[in-house]
């Protein structure tokens, strides 16, 4: 299970996360809601996968490292991990958390 996300609940799939934020509930950006995710749950290590330029910037600016997820809608060029498809996520964050 996951521990923390940011998340749209218009998919009701909470019940697969430990914790998950949107705009909706705090009237906070993207980038505010990551922060408040990862010290609500006193993450020291946490990753962003997210598939637009919108989710890049908003990981930027909340500090974590970015995870493009490549097979999904938008293109972020400027990002330095992407995941062409899912099942390249475990490899990918053990590179990036260790």
């Amino acid at each position: 299970m996951l521990k923390g996300i940011i998340f749209d609940a218009s998919h009701k799939l909470q019940s697969y996360f430990k914790d998950y934020e949107d705009p909706g509930r705090t009237g906070l950006g993207k980038g505010d809601n990551i922060k408040l995710i990862v010290k609500r749950n006193d993450l020291d290590k946490a990753i962003y996968v997210g598939d637009t330029h919108g989710d890049y910037e908003a990981t930027m600016e909340s500090g974590l490292p970015f995870v493009h997820a490549a097979y999904g809608f938008g293109k972020v060029e400027e990002a330095e991990y992407k995941l062409q498809s899912i099942r390249q996520l475990p490899e990918i964050a053990k590179e990036i958390l260790g």
